[in-house]
């Protein structure tokens, strides 16, 4: 059991205020704290420490508002931490149940835009022109990124690729820093497997330019440099989709991600149908060509140009 030290002086002040308080007073706070307790299943004496710390900074000559609120502003932050820590729970048991069903799965023999050698060379030399592009626009991105929201610089997210193998995706950050833990205030105007919302409150001014020109997406060359994406390819998905998965939606994942596809030059973010997408991902396997990839590039420049559809 944890115990709290108070000085002297904090002993005085909180014996003042319990002196203060009226019966009332004191009866409604046990209550509150009760129920608070009952509700984030945290322990009473977490909760009391929380609340003593507090009220031994306050002064008597304060009105009992000021006290109220303070309780309150712990009673706010004590449910956040707990759906913080649910949600790291359920990651973890998500890619747990993800790599046991991705060794279940008969992938069969390798699609040909992945044993292409020719394909390769050219993700190879994509990539580093792609990175030859980062080092010449980091630093004003990084200025911008900065000054409209401290924070990192890049976002790095895990996804899965190639027959559901796991990796870090890289961005430049085009949300605020904690915008994971704000995802269930903003609603998903996508259907299926996907979350999207085209006025998401999280993404940033700065972060907006970055979508529409889809220099966000830049750092993701070293992706490609690493062999874990391609330059064309399907939309990798992160572990909340996979979870979720029926056995046709695997069959996406038999070709590496791409940092383009047909899924980005048919309408990028005004496509929000999740089968739609697994049916695009589909038709890209069935007709792949290094002629088709380079269809693909080609177009994917002239819509970024254009900034149509932009996710």
């Amino acid at each position: 059991m944890e115990t709290v030290s108070l000085a002297s002086s904090d002993r005085r002040s909180l014996k003042r205020l319990n002196k203060g308080l009226t019966e009332n007073y004191r009866l409604l706070i046990r209550i509150h704290m009760m129920a608070l307790t009952h509700r984030t299943r945290v322990s009473s004496q977490r909760f009391c420490r929380f609340s003593i710390c507090r009220f031994s900074i306050c002064r008597f000559s304060k009105c009992r508002t000021a006290m109220v609120r303070a309780l309150l502003q712990e009673t706010q932050a004590i449910p956040h931490t707990s759906r913080h820590t649910a949600s790291v729970r359920y990651r973890q048991q998500a890619e747990r149940q993800v790599a046991i069903a991705a060794q279940s799965i008969h992938w069969g023999r390798p699609n040909p835009a992945v044993t292409s050698r020719l394909k390769r060379l050219v993700d190879i030399a994509g990539a580093l022109v792609g990175l030859c592009i980062v080092g010449i626009v980091l630093l004003p991105i990084a200025i911008a990124i900065q000054s409209d929201s401290p924070g990192p610089l890049f976002f790095g997210q895990t996804r899965y690729g190639y027959r559901g193998r796991p990796f870090r995706i890289w961005k430049f950050r085009s949300m605020v820093p904690n915008a994971d833990t704000r995802k269930h205030t903003v609603k998903n105007e996508a259907h299926g497997l996907i979350f999207k919302n085209e006025t998401d409150p999280r993404i940033t001014r700065v972060g907006r330019f970055l979508r529409r020109t889809s220099l966000d997406e830049l750092p993701q060359f070293l992706n490609v440099l690493r062999g874990e994406m391609s330059l064309v390819g399907t939309r990798p998905p992160v572990v909340n989709e996979v979870a979720h998965y029926q056995p046709h939606h695997w069959q996406r994942l038999a070709v590496k991600p791409g940092i383009t596809g047909l899924w980005q030059t048919s309408g990028r973010s005004s496509i929000k149908d999740f089968e739609q997408i697994v049916q695009m991902d589909m038709d890209y396997q069935a007709r792949w060509s290094l002629w088709f990839d380079l269809k693909i590039i080609l177009k994917t420049i002239a819509v970024v140009l254009h900034g149509k559809d932009a996710c």
